[in-house]
């Protein structure tokens, strides 16, 4: 009976020393956990620290960008409003240039007109020469 008990303590020691190797290996294996979480914890704050340079660096680009295209607006804002003054004044100088051609026509006809008159008065002084024998 001795003998059984001492086999069944032997046999409990065994256990117990097959189960304290288990635990060593599994305390290992949670303290290399516990490392590569560690590690992982700090390749994530990595990351986000990386994303949130790129987040910034990626603002500031789009913040460069929306001046550019600002700037560009503005230019073309200008362009419209020369464009459009340069489009009035050719369209003053249209008129004016019309007027002036009116202006011509109209002394062009007032010549002939003086021309016409002229030729007639002497036509008239002739035909009043010829009746006075003047000619």
């Amino acid at each position: 009976m001795i003998e059984a008990l001492l086999n069944g303590q032997r046999r409990t020691v065994m256990h117990l020393e097959t189960l304290a190797t288990r635990v060593d290996q599994l305390t290992g294996e949670m303290v290399k956990f516990s490392r590569n979480q560690i590690q992982l914890r700090s390749d994530v704050g990595d990351i986000r620290g990386e994303i949130g340079e790129l987040r910034a660096d990626v603002d500031r680009r789009f913040e460069a960008i929306d001046r550019r295209f600002d700037a560009i607006l503005a230019r073309l804002d200008e362009s419209d409003a020369a464009a459009d003054k340069n489009a009035d004044d050719i369209r003053k100088m249209r008129i004016e240039l019309t007027s002036q051609y009116n202006d011509i026509l109209n002394a062009l006809q007032s010549g002939h007109q003086a021309k016409l008159d002229i030729d007639e008065i002497n036509a008239r002084l002739d035909e009043l020469e010829r009746r006075a024998g003047l000619k």
